[in-house]
């Protein structure tokens, strides 16, 4: 017989300065962390969730109370790294993409050019898109991802979010 442990899964909203912001955490990893209104969140958060046995319980836990307090140090400048266990559910393209972005420190841009040669591809849609689909957002640093023309880019939070995240690592950008 093969027993299963079950992981609880906790989802709930919080606001920070970008808004209101949704989470899944178990007690010991982050498997999502979007603003409420971003692209693809549903799609994301149904993929995280099916691959789940349980239903998310509706409160916040320790995780996600630590997340909420580090992200508010983040966007105080006092803090430039997360310490939180990450589950990240998707590709092993989209890990290995997401796994580059991590690796950035604050406050380093790079570009969709650079990623490509850094896990080596050459395929720029497939890491955009892969990009575009972080279920991490501020942890795993896509809106470091700027146009090879120093352009900000898109975001799946929406750029008035990009554009507070750069500033508050102070990374040079241009809205064009």
């Amino acid at each position: 017989m093969i027993i299963k442990n079950k992981t609880n899964l906790y989802m709930c909203e919080f606001e920070s300065e970008f808004g209101t912001m949704l989470t899944i955490a178990s007690d010991t990893q982050l498997y999502l962390l979007l603003k409420k209104n971003s692209k693809n969140i549903d799609i994301i958060k149904e993929k995280i969730l099916s691959n789940s046995d349980v239903s998310p319980i509706k409160e916040k836990n320790d995780l996600i109370k630590k997340i909420e307090f580090e992200l508010m140090e983040y966007c105080e400048g006092k803090r430039t790294n997360f310490d939180i266990g990450l589950n990240l559910q998707g590709s092993d393209f989209q890990k290995k993409v997401w796994n580059e972005l991590i690796n950035l420190d604050y406050g380093q841009d790079t570009t969709y050019s650079n990623i490509c040669s850094k896990i080596n591809s050459k395929a720029y849609r497939a890491v955009g898109n892969a990009v575009g689909a972080n279920p991490i957002q501020v942890i795993i640093p896509c809106h470091r991802v700027l146009r090879t023309d120093g352009g900000i880019g898109g975001f799946s939070g929406g750029l008035d979010m990009k554009v507070k995240l750069l500033n508050i690592e102070g990374i040079d950008h241009n809205i064009f």
